[in-house]
């Protein structure tokens, strides 16, 4: 959906994180360096003269998201002191949460613009985790609730992926949401989040808040 929306995305499997491998989650420490490492690849990969990313990627429009441990990730490299990129122009937090990292403390740095998107009754990431998130973040910042899915007790996936080869409800107001975050804050469009406003808070169950100053 990201691609599509005109965004180049690098999705990266964690080898010692990967849930297809034993000890999963166990490397989340060291894995915002790996998503650093990335970033350096592909601004060197748009640099080059030829090549299938040659001129593609914008070196001052770099967003990062993740889900689950990946968002974990994600705030690591985008907020925590430990190992903050200040290349990343923007965050989307999908059900994750602040875990520790050494030597390192959260919300200390650059007011990078965040998206906070969590499920009020994910059974994995609880809810109280995606708030404490929104209410550290310094703004500009944005936290989409999402209310139970139509499949009770599976919402730590169903709105991010759907189900079975479906997009369901929730899915669509994750992505209308996702892009139009991207969009304000990587690509500048100053009007992006206008829409959003009506559109999303206008589904019975989801709400948005967005916090600019």
């Amino acid at each position: 959906t990201w691609a599509s929306a005109g965004y180049v995305v690098a999705a990266p499997t964690f080898p010692l994180s990967s849930t297809m491998l034993p000890g999963a989650g166990a490397d989340y420490v060291n894995q915002p360096g790996d998503i650093s490492f990335i970033i350096s690849e592909m601004v060197r990969l748009s640099s080059e003269t030829s090549g299938p990313y040659a001129h593609l990627v914008n070196k001052e429009g770099i967003g990062v998201a993740g889900h689950s441990l990946g968002a974990m990730t994600a705030l690591g490299v985008a907020f925590n002191s430990c190992c903050l990129d200040s290349r990343i122009k923007a965050a989307v937090v999908l059900a994750g949460a602040e875990q520790p990292f050494p030597d390192g403390t959260f919300f200390t740095g650059p007011h990078t613009p965040i998206l906070v998107v969590h499920g009020a009754a994910d059974p994995s990431v609880p809810y109280a985790a995606g708030q404490k998130v929104f209410s550290d973040a310094s703004p500009p910042k944005l936290l989409l609730t999402v209310p139970p899915s139509e499949v009770p007790g599976t919402d730590h996936n169903q709105p991010y992926v759907g189900t079975e080869g479906r997009i369901l409800p929730a899915t669509r107001i994750v992505i209308t949401t996702t892009v139009g975050f991207l969009d304000r804050y990587l690509s500048k469009r100053l009007d992006a989040l206008d829409p959003l406003r009506k559109s999303v808070n206008g589904d019975v169950g989801f709400d948005l808040r967005v916090v600019e100053k």
